[in-house]
């Protein structure tokens, strides 16, 4: 949790970044200044979700998973995509010339599991359609870089097992 901004404004609630810097104590990307939405699915959801399988009753948990869910919503495209980043200063989107092929969505599956809101589970759902309709190829294949993704999201869907939630 202490990685998760909690400045009022565009980044409320997301991830400040992945890696801490102990010198200047503070969160930051791999890359740079800005701030990715799959960070805050990875980072801040699966992360607090993984901790709440374990610690069911922790309400500052929660509180912390609904926030970064809320913010993923709130940042997601009406068709169900996300940018790619956003920079940290402007919260402007960044990489504008690339779609971002990350399952994203699977934040807001663990969401919808711990916390029981079809909002999120609604959310999941679209973000879903739109990343099948476009990181699968034509032939089947996927792009390459979907794949490393795909395989940590098939070890967290072990530990939630959300039969319940049908994509379509």
């Amino acid at each position: 949790m202490q990685q998760q901004q909690r400045e009022p404004g565009f980044f409320y609630g997301s991830a400040a970044g992945q890696y801490y810097l102990y010198r200047s104590q503070q969160f930051t990307e791999e890359w740079g200044p800005y701030s990715e939405p799959i960070g805050t699915s990875y980072y801040m959801l699966m992360d607090i979700g993984n901790i709440l399988l374990f610690e069911p009753d922790r309400s500052d948990l929660k509180q912390a998973l609904r926030k970064a869910a809320d913010w993923l919503l709130s940042t997601m495209h009406p068709d169900g995509h996300w940018e790619v980043a956003y920079d940290n200063k402007s919260g402007r989107p960044m990489f504008e010339d690339l779609s971002d092929l990350r399952p994203t969505f699977y934040g807001l599956l663990v969401a919808h599991q711990l916390l029981k809101d079809e909002k999120y589970r609604d959310g999941a759902i679209k973000a879903a359609n739109w990343f099948v309709e476009h990181a699968a190829k034509k032939d089947g294949s996927w792009v390459s870089v979907v794949i490393r993704d795909l395989h940590l999201i098939l070890q967290q869907h072990s530990l939630y097992k959300p039969s319940s939630i049908c994509i379509h």
